[in-house]
């Protein structure tokens, strides 16, 4: 039964006895992490920008719901920040290891 669950995961992600090809995967991780960054604070900082010079149709509202969603999503995006800020300190720390 254990077999049938772990069938086809991976079980180590970077290889022990190979410090190139670790060093190779973690290089790719990291582009792949900072890539996947960059959109997202892309994709922030164009809502932001719809938002607040009313592109897209969007008017300006006192609407109490697009308060809360607004509070909501300044929330996401300072969580995001500080998320952003702990990786990359995990991954210095992974190079520092290497």
């Amino acid at each position: 039964m254990r077999k049938n669950s772990e069938k086809g995961r991976v079980k180590e992600a970077v290889p022990k006895d190979n410090d190139e090809a670790a060093r190779e995967l973690l290089e790719l991780e990291n582009g792949l992490r900072e890539a996947a960054q960059r959109g997202v604070m892309e994709l922030f900082n164009a809502v932001r920008a719809a938002r607040s010079e009313g592109v897209v149709g969007i008017k300006k509202t006192n609407d109490r719901d697009y308060d809360v969603e607004e509070r909501r999503f300044r929330t996401m995006e300072a969580a995001t920040t500080k998320r952003q800020r702990e990786a990359k300190g995990y991954l210095d720390a992974l190079r520092g290891a290497i």
